[in-house]
């Protein structure tokens, strides 16, 4: 794909139309402005051109912004000129196009600029979640090992593979709930929004701590039952206010202008809820389970002992 001739936004193209624009006459071959281009002799040429340019009261005020746009912001062209050291080329696509194909045609000016000048930074919104994609792959490994490290601590914690079961699986189906709230949205993952489930991870650990060892505290003076109606009680209203501190915060992100920023918020959010829920339901579900799999009767859920 190609860009029209006239769609490369740069300081230079904007002098070379200026200067021969003296001629009154805009009509003229790409060569004939490349060759204007390449014309100016030193960068003192340049600095002066540009200030007689923005000194026309002929030249229309709104095309004057737009080139300094392609100036650093903290340099004045007046006094400094060092404003010319550093610019900006913008080079429009078409936004209509599907997003894999507005990818390649990024990545091929990317390989040129830097072929031209390896300090320069390129910047585009396909390109950008190129690199997203490219960061997550370096991200699976160290979330791998996060899994192994939440295995570790999880087996020092409970002494006892089926509460670590329990725990792990608790933490997947929140990951999983939370993935599907977001693909029912339709949001696409980005690098922040990736690192979700490494929090989920995380925080999911401490809520199955604290429900799981005080109901083993418990249940050395009560039954299954009603050891885990105690735990409940005792645990609920501090993993409540956890979880409403905790995803509070990252909705604070909503009032972000980043989409990014916003929607990782939101996806945290709601990640941090499951878990909560979960915790609450599905994880003391399935320890009475796995305490009395064959004797699950009414005699099981007596009143606790005195």
């Amino acid at each position: 794909m190609k860009p029209e001739k006239d769609s490369i936004l740069s300081i230079g193209l904007v002098l070379a139309y200026y200067k021969l624009s003296s001629k009154l006459s805009f009509n003229y071959p790409m060569k004939k402005v490349f060759d204007t281009m390449r014309s100016f002799k030193n960068k003192r040429e340049i600095i002066e051109t540009f200030r007689r340019f923005l000194n026309n009261p002929g030249v229309p005020q709104v095309f004057k912004d737009m080139t300094r746009s392609l100036l650093l912001k903290r340099f004045d062209p007046f006094s400094d000129e060092k404003c010319f050291e550093l610019t900006a080329i913008y080079v429009p696509l078409d936004g209509r196009l599907p997003k894999s194909t507005l990818e390649k045609p990024e990545l091929e000016i990317e390989r040129l600029t830097l072929q031209t000048h390896e300090e320069s930074y390129i910047y585009g919104f396909r390109l950008l979640n190129h690199y997203y994609v490219k960061t997550e792959e370096k991200v699976a490994p160290a979330f791998m090992f996060s899994q192994i490290l939440i295995i570790v601590v999880l087996f020092i914690g409970f002494r006892n593979f089926g509460d670590i079961a329990i725990s792990l699986l608790s933490l997947f189906l929140a990951v999983l709930w939370t993935m599907g709230i977001v693909g029912f949205l339709r949001w696409e993952l980005d690098l922040m929004s990736s690192m979700v489930p490494i929090l989920t991870f995380g925080l999911g650990i401490d809520f199955s701590f604290h429900v799981l060892l005080n109901f083993k505290e418990n249940l050395k003076d009560l039954t299954v039952k009603a050891a885990m109606k105690r735990t409940l009680r005792e645990t609920g209203t501090a993993l409540f206010l956890a979880m409403i501190t905790t995803a509070v915060g990252f909705l604070s992100n909503a009032v972000s202008s980043i989409s990014s920023m916003k929607h990782f918020g939101f996806i945290a959010a709601i990640s941090i809820f499951f878990t909560f829920v979960l915790n609450l339901t599905f994880v003391p579900a399935m320890r009475i389970l796995m305490k009395n799999p064959k004797k699950v009767t009414q005699k099981s859920f007596k009143t606790p002992k005195e």
